[in-house]
């Protein structure tokens, strides 16, 4: 009896890929909520001094504008178990010339 004969797949390759993405203008944050308001005349129970606090992977976004227009929204994603997080970009959003100006177009 002949062995199975495995099915093929086509595959593209590309070796030599020159992509040099536009250089990043600005760099913001999404404000973080304030912490809520404790009493001063209760002392605080532990020192938190190099402590690192418990919603510390809690990051607003992180928006991202570049030298060709694109503005990019990137979401923090925070580790399993414990380990590293990652960024993860969401959204890119591209400038368009439209009669009277510059329009920023929302890619949905």
């Amino acid at each position: 009896m002949p062995a199975p004969v495995a099915p093929t797949v086509p595959l593209h390759r590309i070796r030599f890929f020159d992509h040099t993405p536009s250089p990043i203008t600005a760099l913001a944050f999404a404000p973080l909520p304030l912490p809520a308001a404790r009493d001063p005349s209760v002392a605080p129970a532990a020192s938190t001094k190099g402590k690192a606090r418990s919603d510390e992977t809690e990051l607003g976004a992180l928006v991202v504008a570049r030298d060709n227009g694109e503005v990019e929204i990137w979401e923090y994603v925070p580790g399993e178990q414990g380990g590293t997080g990652n960024w993860v970009l969401e959204k890119v959003s591209k400038q368009q010339w439209k009669s009277g100006g510059w329009m920023l177009v929302a890619d949905m």
